[in-house]
């Protein structure tokens, strides 16, 4: 899957079907998939971000979509592309074997709450270059 261009979530939380409150771009039961590009996956996280009860201890605290994941996938290839501003999670790697990821940025402001980087869960042979 080639990216090039800039992908962008939508950035109002109302915007979000509450049946899928947490996915985003959802990868899952791929085999041998190469992702690359000098694409952008914008997660538009600022709106989240503002309505976080980790940011305003008066907020509900609600569930907020993770920007990428890939579940229960195998000889998954990631090159060279950005995501940035995840509303969390920025990427997932959840169930999955022989993941090589390469040449990848990830970045959010300091003072953005809950913006993981990549997590890794109930995966193997996962490797991560720069």
């Amino acid at each position: 899957m080639q990216i090039d261009g800039i992908i962008v979530a939508p950035d109002i939380p109302k915007d979000w079907n509450p049946k899928f409150s947490k996915l985003w771009l959802d990868f899952y039961n791929l085999t041998g998939v190469l992702f690359r590009g000098i694409g952008v996956i914008e997660g538009s996280g600022s709106k989240w971000w503002a309505a976080s009860c980790k940011k305003n201890k008066t907020n509900p605290c609600k569930a907020a979509p993770l920007a990428f994941t890939i579940e229960q996938s195998s000889a998954i290839r990631v090159k060279g592309l950005m995501i940035q501003n995840s509303q969390q999670m920025h990427w997932v790697i959840s169930q999955c074997d022989s993941v090589r990821v390469s040449d990848v940025l990830i970045s959010a402001p300091g003072n953005s709450p809950n913006t993981d980087g990549i997590h890794i869960s109930d995966s193997n042979n996962v490797i991560l270059q720069n």
